[in-house]
């Protein structure tokens, strides 16, 4: 006989019962785009295991511990990400892509940031200095829970947009706007690459260069009845990727 072991649920209706009759406070989307079916995949993964979670009052989220190791073992399937600077093919990939969804709505949601890191190269679903790239277990996304309420995250997707609502019982005491700024662009070089099987004059270019940004990302927030505050949220750099030719 097999053995089998019962596991719970990790969010029950009781749990949802505070949240009947709730608002949400804040949502982000990001498009999809012409997407690699086993991205998609990978996305609805992380998705389903980000939505349902409920943050108590000083509650912490880490995303590598919600979703887990990307592994084929839990589901996760080969699809195109980026290391190093370029896209290459491995398990799990596209993910990102539902981290940085839920850090653009925890910005808004003015939570404090506990660890978030940028991409080698800004992707294309989000602003500049708005992504969080999330690689297990060494580099997590992670956010504290301070507003003083019972949080719940809701990631929902469609046929070309993923959205990440924040849930929760009363409205926020303070509304929170994002300004980003380029404090430096950076040329990208060339590189040569000999090839004795092109002709003398011949010439491929292998990969196109991207010149680097160094960007810093703001967060501002107000209130009906008080003053004004700014905060740094990021000083980003993203790298220039040289441009790679092959000659003859």
């Amino acid at each position: 006989a097999l053995p089998v072991e019962k596991l719970a649920p990790q969010t029950t209706l009781g749990d949802l019962e505070p949240f009947r009759g709730g608002c949400k406070l804040v949502s982000c989307q990001t498009p999809l785009g012409p997407s690699d079916p086993n991205r998609v995949h990978n996305i609805a993964l992380a998705a389903r295991a980000v939505s349902g979670v409920i943050l108590p009052p000083g509650g912490q989220f880490s995303f590598n511990q919600t979703v887990g190791p990307r592994v084929k073992e839990l589901g996760f399937k080969e699809a195109p990400e980026l290391i190093q600077y370029r896209l290459v093919p491995g398990i799990g990939g596209g993910i990102c892509q539902v981290s940085s969804t839920l850090y653009n709505a925890v910005l808004l949601a003015g939570l404090p940031i506990t660890e978030r890191h940028n991409h080698s190269r800004p992707p294309k679903y989000v602003g500049l200095g708005q992504d969080a790239t999330v690689v297990y277990p060494g580099k997590d996304f992670a956010f504290v829970n301070d507003t003083g309420q019972s949080l719940l995250l809701v990631a929902q997707l469609d046929s070309d947009r993923l959205e990440v609502a924040i849930v929760g019982q009363k409205p926020l005491a303070e509304q929170v706007s994002l300004a980003m700024e380029i404090l430096e662009e950076i040329p990208f070089t060339e590189e040569e690459i000999f090839d004795p099987t092109l002709g003398l004059d011949q010439q491929e270019v292998v990969e196109e260069g991207s010149i680097g940004l160094r960007v810093r990302l703001w967060r501002t927030f107000r209130r009906e009845d008080g003053p004004v505050r700014r905060e740094l949220v990021g000083d980003d750099l993203y790298p220039p990727v040289a441009r790679r030719v092959r000659k003859g």
